[in-house]
């Protein structure tokens, strides 16, 4: 009984940590269930899928595109890391929301 109680922990262990990643964590949860742990300790030390976070970070008013390269910026820059160019204030309309 303690073994499938580990086997369980450990499959949804590995969708906590795949979520975390940007990763599928319904598909991680599954693997793990019915692979084996180890699959917990797959998602662990994959690296995490960095487009689907700057996409979310884009989504949510984290993240602006700047104006010159597309390259995701800061909501509050005025110069682009990326490319060097000044941006301009109209693209930077979400800089002063606060939200409630």
């Amino acid at each position: 009984m303690m073994f499938i109680l580990f086997w369980i922990v450990c499959a949804i262990a590995a969708g906590i940590i795949a979520e975390y990643k940007h990763r599928s964590a319904f598909g991680w949860f599954f693997a793990a269930l019915f692979l084996s742990p180890i699959a917990m300790l797959i998602i662990a030390v994959i690296p995490a899928d960095n487009e689907n976070a700057k996409a979310d970070a884009l989504h949510l008013g984290k993240l602006v595109k700047c104006p010159s390269c597309a390259e995701a910026i800061q909501p509050d820059a005025v110069k682009c890391r990326f490319c060097g160019s000044t941006v301009p204030k109209e693209n930077t309309q979400f800089r002063n929301i606060t939200v409630r």
